[in-house]
């Protein structure tokens, strides 16, 4: 099928399922355009009428591939690129709709806000699905919204989706929500996962610092697999540019704690040294960056077998290649 196909059928289809195929083919052909066409934005923004009749779907529809998703897609990968690609797309999709998708966001504010039965909860998905979107445009007036929204959250949901969204901005009142809701939740060690989650995932510039405060929280507990996991797989799945930095700081200290946590849970060690393991997709500077925290894994004292099979595997590949 042609683009053209897909956005005409875009438009016109009512199945809900292949709505949702076409959307995610169309963005991914969309991602890494100069500009947008505006018959893809049109087709874009008429989505968000369907938003009544099915706001789940409707939601799932509006999602873009995320940046580690189509990271994932590709044999061969410029993490730079990828993310640059990503963020125009998202900047430019969101000026050309902004104004669908704040009066949506508004609609979808009268329902029950805590509302726990089915529907409530999927206009609530939607009604994220558009914030962060809003938030995309880096529009002062869109920070202001996703504020006003942490403010006035009746539910984890919207109150994560917004802090999810602050954590990755550099406003200054960043710090004074992150606190906000650390002060409110400290007691509760599944909604401070959320918390370490939002900050190690964001595409905050200081991210890698940031990580390294984690590490050292009196609340992150090395023995806590789940506390562990917020922290690790948020940083290299949410944020692959962070995990892959051009310095290999996200290496090092992911080869750091593996070597660390080794003794104590080498499960938990052996899936964070897999992240370090598929390296052959990405330039040779990160290769190498990977290759080398892999030998020093290696190279390290005794290594527990999960780690062991592992590290030798991807050391072994890297030999083939």
């Amino acid at each position: 099928t042609s683009q053209r196909e897909t956005l005409i059928s875009l438009a016109a289809e009512t199945d809900s399922f292949n709505k949702y195929e076409a959307t995610q083919q169309l963005a991914e052909q969309m991602i890494g355009k100069p500009q947008l066409p505006v018959e893809y934005t049109d087709a874009f923004r008429s989505l968000l009428k369907a938003s009544e009749q099915d706001p789940y779907l409707t939601s799932l529809t509006l999602q873009i591939p995320s940046v580690d998703t189509l990271v994932n897609q590709r044999d061969q990968v410029d993490v730079d690129a990828v993310f640059q690609d990503h963020k125009r797309y998202l900047k430019q999709l969101a000026e050309a709709s902004y104004a669908d998708l704040l009066a949506t966001y508004k609609t979808l504010k009268n329902a029950d806000p805590a509302g726990m039965d089915q529907v409530s909860s999927a206009r609530r998905e939607l009604r994220n699905t558009c914030l962060a979107l809003l938030a995309a445009s880096e529009k002062d007036e869109a920070l202001m919204l996703v504020k006003s929204h942490y403010r006035e959250s009746k539910t984890m949901t919207d109150t994560i989706a917004a802090l999810t969204i602050l954590s990755s901005s550099e406003d200054p009142d960043r710090e004074t929500f992150l606190r906000d809701f650390y002060q409110k939740w400290e007691h509760d060690a599944l909604v401070i996962d959320k918390w370490f989650a939002a900050q190690a995932g964001s595409n905050h510039p200081n991210v890698l610092q940031h990580v390294q405060s984690l590490l050292k929280h009196r609340d992150f507990d090395m023995y806590n697999p789940n506390r562990v996991y917020s922290v690790f797989r948020s940083f290299a799945r949410s944020n692959p540019l962070g995990f892959h930095h051009p310095s290999g700081l996200g290496y090092k200290i992911t080869a750091d704690f593996v070597l660390e946590i080794d003794r104590t849970n080498s499960q938990v060690a052996a899936k964070l040294a897999n992240l370090l393991s598929r390296y052959q997709r990405f330039d040779r500077s990160r290769q190498d960056l990977m290759i080398s925290n892999l030998k020093r894994v290696s190279e390290h004292g005794p290594l527990s077998s999960d780690v062991y099979e592992v590290v030798s595997k991807s050391l072994k590949d890297q030999i083939k290649a």
